[in-house]
């Protein structure tokens, strides 16, 4: 498996080391018509004419990449040193259209030398004059790599949130021993080979003592779902009725805590999942939810919530007068922290801004961040800001907490001020501040630490400050993990049989891999396990017999 995801990297690597060697003519146009000393974005006609065909297939899947990169040489340069490093400025790919109306409206050229042109081999790219470099590659081949290796029996376990799984479908609170801890290390590999568990638990019923038998010879399931049955019951109003004996059936014993829900579109597989996921929090603790795409996990983020809430409604509804209230679970949608921080900011200067406070990550990219369930939404919310939706008193613990240590802060008085509107950000900013660093600690230490389950794409788990909460998490859960590939659902699990729920169907887009159908000029495939790349542990596992919630 690491080789399919390695060669799957190293043809588009190379290829990408030979486009970098080739220098190729471009033209520049202004986006606005102002002299170029007075503008950062052009558009850049770049003439592929006398671009190598071999490298075609390769330049087509470099082009659909987030993080292209423009390098300028100036041929006046002529210092040896200073020509081999050329400026370096982000770019994106847009469409023909742009540019000819912009060369028409310029009045660089009519029409017909438009058309004359767009008739030659080019490339057309927006860029943006960078105030630093931000172009850098993305090494998610690395991380993939040695996401599969921690399955190799010498390494250590990762360190993953002990929940779930205790022998034999036992719960304790007891911190589990290393006998345990191996045992599930064992299980977990035999579950990916798919080669059985006869032999790792015929071994462990020896070492049983004789009234144990029988269990220790049985695969160990996990009880998913809340030990109190109230709960239960006002979790499973978002079921429905005709499945919610079947879902308890199935949730409250799930074969080693792994779990798979499907369905054809429209079933309700995301609702399913999220009532699971909210279970599994309640029951176990912190849970990592995940997705294969931006757009999967702001859904499952919104499902979670949305279920959330109306939970919550009805257990308060259920209380006696004088009972303590119950509170919502904190949901978080996580993005890149230094977005988090920027779009706060922004939203403190116009609160009504919503979703377009995004700052983008670099010219190159579509801002991929939204306001809702953000770490941003979460802390305007207590600063009681209407860029946001009132404070709640349904809301979580985690969010009482930190309105009340926003509020007891001396030194964060104007930001307080300026959140509610008390005084103009101009007002605000002509003062005494809040520097970035210090509300990119409450973020991560008074919101990240208190959250419940936490949501991102699958490569943002890997980065910090997530990757340490991620380590605290007690079970993991993905929505279309048919569209996930292995390597990338095993960065997000660990070594240590987690539970984990992966939902999703047969329409879903398989795991991408670059490569795929790609020869070299002898006509052999660059990656010859390109099959086994498309393959995701959802799909592999719907054949077992048990493991399945349809």
């Amino acid at each position: 498996m690491t080789q399919s995801q390695v060669q799957d990297f190293v043809w588009l690597h190379a290829a990408a080391d030979g486009i970098y060697k080739i220098k190729l003519r471009a033209s520049f146009v202004s986006t606005s018509g102002s002299p170029s000393s007075y503008i950062d974005d052009f558009y850049v006609v770049v003439q592929l004419k006398e671009f190598p065909s071999r490298y075609d297939a390769a330049l087509r899947c470099l082009l659909n990449s987030d993080t292209l990169c423009l390098h300028i040489h100036d041929p006046a340069v002529r210092a040896p040193v200073d020509r081999e490093r050329p400026a370096k400025w982000p770019a994106r790919v847009v469409h023909d259209s742009t540019i000819i109306n912009a060369l028409v409206h310029q009045g660089i050229a009519d029409e017909h030398a438009v058309y004359n042109m767009s008739h030659e081999p080019h490339l057309i790219l927006a860029v943006r004059r960078p105030k630093e470099i931000e172009c850098r590659p993305n090494f998610n081949v690395k991380r993939k790599v040695e996401a599969v290796l921690q399955f190799r029996p010498d390494v250590n376990p990762t360190p993953r949130g002990q929940g779930g799984l205790q022998l034999f479908g036992a719960r304790s609170t007891e911190s589990p021993t290393s006998s345990d801890i191996r045992l599930k290390m064992k299980l977990h590999r035999y579950l990916l080979r798919g080669y059985g568990f006869f032999e790792t638990l015929r071994e462990n019923a020896e070492t049983q003592p004789p009234m144990q038998l029988a269990q220790g010879r049985s695969l160990p399931a996990v009880n998913l779902l809340p030990a109190s049955q109230h709960i239960v019951d006002a979790l499973m109003e978002d079921v429905v009725p005709r499945d919610r004996k079947r879902f308890c059936t199935y949730f409250s014993r799930v074969p080693l805590g792994f779990g798979l829900i499907t369905g054809e579109p429209g079933f309700g597989k995301t609702t399913v999942l999220s009532v699971a996921t909210l279970g599994m929090s309640i029951g176990f603790g912190p849970i990592y939810a995940c997705a294969a795409t931006d757009v999967a996990a702001d859904n499952f983020a919104e499902h979670l919530n949305r279920i959330s809430e109306k939970f919550t409604s009805r257990l308060n509804e259920a209380k006696a007068l004088g009972e303590s209230p119950a509170r919502r679970i904190l949901i978080v949608r996580g993005y890149d922290i230094d977005d988090e921080v920027a779009a706060f900011h922004k939203l403190l200067e116009n609160p009504r801004i919503g979703d377009k406070a995004a700052p983008p990550y670099n010219f190159a990219l579509k801002p991929k961040w939204r306001l809702h369930l953000s770490l941003a939404f979460w802390l305007l919310v207590a600063l009681r800001s209407p860029a946001v939706r009132p404070f709640h008193g349904d809301d979580p613990v985690g969010i009482h907490s930190l309105q009340l240590y926003l509020d007891n802060q001396s030194n964060l008085k104007r930001l307080r001020n300026v959140a509610t509107g008390v005084i103009g950000y101009q007002e605000y900013k002509n003062g005494h501040t809040v520097d970035a660093d210090r509300i990119r600690f409450i973020m991560s230490q008074k919101i990240l630490r208190c959250t419940n389950i936490f949501c991102t794409n699958i490569s943002l788990s890997c980065q910090r400050p997530y990757d340490f909460w991620k380590s605290l998490a007690k079970g993991i859960a993905v929505d279309e993990a048919n569209n996930v590939g292995r390597p990338d659902l095993y960065s997000v699990w660990g070594n240590t049989l987690l539970p984990c729920l992966l939902c999703g169907d047969d329409k879903q887009l398989e795991p991408r891999v670059v490569s795929f159908g790609q020869k070299d000029k002898k006509g052999h495939s660059v990656n010859r396990l390109e099959e086994d790349g498309k393959l995701s542990l959802f799909f592999l596992s719907k054949g077992i017999a048990g493991l399945c919630f349809a």
